[in-house]
């Protein structure tokens, strides 16, 4: 899997263990897309 695509599934996996949302720092130019994805999912 993409390493960006993998970015839900790290966010779930840690939900799961009930530690806090981490924090996720991606280039501007890509901020968009990314939060379109965690729309998706």
């Amino acid at each position: 899997m993409d390493h960006i695509g993998g970015l839900p599934m790290y966010v779930a996996t840690r939900s799961l263990y009930r530690m806090r949302p981490p924090t996720i720092i991606v280039p501007k130019v890509i901020k968009e897309s990314v939060e379109k994805l965690f729309e998706a999912h």
